[in-house]
């Protein structure tokens, strides 16, 4: 059999039905359907929680071994991209975690040589994307998002006032504000109904860990006397109502799941208690004193330079153990 005579064609719309798919040791969905032109089959792999693409997944579509992918269809109809002279091994498509149909495609990669395409306003066909970056790859995802699923981006690093989707600048995100002496509240929400949040970040800070959420149009971001803030994630409409979500680091960007939380976001007390009570678990041991230093010595230790650091102090028992020191650039970045 020639190379000519080994190839096959994906189709992109494929759906499994519930009852074929199968998962992995590591939690990774797979399953198969048939590539009518050539007669084999094809592998598709699920890809979720992806690092560098948080809010979307990666659905894998790989020829049988000694096949070459030649061409990528979808619902049947051309969509322009082939795979070359040599073909692919594998053809990977994008889509926001919560398209749990799989509607809206975001954006295709080819064999994972740099080789992108994302939809073009003409119906059914795709856009060739030259020589971008991982992060440029996110904003492509972004905007792609924005315009097909009505799924904007909401920033918690913005404390007052209303503003855009940092993506397609066009949705109107509205914030609300509340304060009293226990905790400040500010609430983010997209203005019209039809518009979803796609994801979650802090300025530049991508964050994971709330990529399995259902839909929600709303985040209640709460800020203990000034600290790191949790958020609260409320949806309107629909099975899920809301939950309480904490850093799983104190400088990280994964979310978790907060145990003990409030029933409601609107029990004040129970509020100040319970973020009370994971201020004291994760930040209250820790006090950050800043130094614009040329030479601090704490114990043996010392440390010189001619830039701000911060000390990470651990209080135990009224003594100070040195727990590390942070620059002022990698508490920025």
């Amino acid at each position: 059999m020639s190379q000519k005579d080994r190839v096959m064609k994906i189709d992109i719309s494929f759906k499994p039905n519930k009852d074929n798919i199968s998962i992995d040791s590591h939690g990774r969905k797979f399953y198969y359907y048939k590539d009518e032109s050539s007669g084999n089959y094809v592998t598709v792999e699920e890809y979720s929680g992806l690092k560098n693409f948080p809010g979307y997944i990666q659905v894998k579509h790989r020829a049988e071994a000694r096949y070459k992918i030649s061409e990528v269809k979808n619902e049947g109809k051309n969509t322009g991209i082939y795979c070359g002279h040599f073909g692919s091994d594998f053809v990977s498509i994008y889509y926001w975690t919560r398209d749990e149909d799989r509607k809206n495609p975001l954006l295709i990669e080819v064999d994972g040589k740099s080789e992108y395409y994302t939809p073009s306003k003409e119906y059914d066909k795709w856009d060739f994307q030259r020589h971008i970056t991982l992060n440029e790859i996110l904003k492509k995802l972004d905007k792609q998002n924005c315009s097909r699923n009505n799924a904007h981006i909401i920033d918690i690093n913005r404390i007052d006032g209303n503003y855009n989707c940092p993506s397609c600048n066009k949705c109107l995100i509205e914030l609300e504000k509340v304060s009293n002496s226990n905790y400040t509240m500010c609430d983010h929400h997209t203005k019209y109904w039809y518009d979803k949040v796609g994801r979650i970040k802090e300025g530049s800070i991508n964050f994971t860990g709330l990529e399995t959420i259902s839909e929600f149009r709303r985040a209640c971001v709460y800020h203990y006397k000034n600290r790191i803030p949790l958020i609260y994630l409320q949806l309107e409409d629909g099975d899920y109502k809301g939950g309480w979500f904490t850093r799983e680091m104190m400088y990280g960007s994964n979310w978790i799941l907060a145990n003990n939380a409030p029933l409601s976001a609107y029990e004040k007390q129970g509020v100040t208690s319970f973020l009370k009570e994971i201020n004291k678990e994760n930040y209250n041991i820790f006090q950050i004193i800043k130094l614009p230093i040329a030479c601090a010595v704490l114990g043996t230790f010392s440390l010189f330079s001619t830039c701000e650091a911060y000390c990470i102090i651990f209080s135990q028992d009224k003594s100070l153990i040195l727990r590390g020191i942070r620059f002022l650039a990698s508490l920025r970045s």
